[in-house]
């Protein structure tokens, strides 16, 4: 069942990895409904990397998120 209530999804990754989800998400926009945005949280160690929490804020400031949001963490 299609939903129209996602607008965009937001991929948040360390710098090692965010140029694959941007190549992801070229090879998806091409058959997705809604946009996809990749932040690069510009962090490339363990140790300089940010946590879900922060790695959230990030987006919302970035973004000007104003709306509701469904989160999902990887790792």
């Amino acid at each position: 069942m299609a939903t129209t209530d996602i607008h965009e999804f937001v991929v948040i990754s360390n710098n090692k990895f965010a140029q694959h989800f941007e190549d992801w998400k070229e090879n998806k926009v091409k058959t997705r409904p809604y946009e996809i945005t990749v932040i690069d949280d510009g962090t490339g160690t363990n140790e300089t990397r940010l946590d879900a929490v922060k790695d959230i804020q990030q987006a919302v400031e970035t973004l000007n998120v104003t709306d509701d949001l469904l989160v999902m963490v990887g790792h």
